[in-house]
């Protein structure tokens, strides 16, 4: 067998750069063997999720006081808001009817003295037509006895 035959092999696969693949093999165990706890690894997990359930907790309260509080300020500011408003327009108000009634008191009297006026002035009209009426008649009868004389 002089001539030994030389198998053909087929192309290889690129060596992968990554350590961890080319250190497992492929149909192996996946899993990376992790160390079994210790009783005291439990435990200070369990004190660990424990301070954080009592963080949350307080978080949680500490979070309701807060919004609780904010409820109570704004439902105030509201309020006070509300009576300060209606203070306000209540006030308005009344400067609105104390205006108008100075106003109207106002009218009343300018009207009230011009009727006065008018009626003074009509009354010295009448004086003074009858004035010379009584005059003009006092003239006639003087003028009539002297024409009789």
């Amino acid at each position: 067998m002089a001539n030994k035959l030389i198998p053909v092999i087929a192309a290889k696969a690129p060596k992968s750069t990554d350590e961890l693949e080319s250190s497992e093999p492929v149909f192996g165990n996946c899993f990376p063997k992790l160390p079994v706890d210790s009783e005291a690894d439990v435990l200070a997990e369990a004190d660990v999720l424990a301070e954080a359930d009592v963080d949350s907790e307080a978080d949680v309260l500490a979070e309701a006081d807060v919004l609780a509080e904010a409820d109570v300020l704004a439902e105030a500011d509201v309020d006070s808001e509300a009576d300060v408003l209606a203070e306000a327009d209540a006030l308005a108000e009344a400067d609105v009817l104390a205006e108008a009634d100075v106003l109207a008191e106002d009218d009343v009297l300018a009207e009230a003295d011009v009727l006065a006026e008018d009626d003074v002035l009509a009354k010295a009209d009448v004086l003074a037509e009858a004035e010379l009426l009584i005059e003009s008649e006092v003239i006639t009868l003087s003028m009539f006895k002297l024409s009789i004389e």
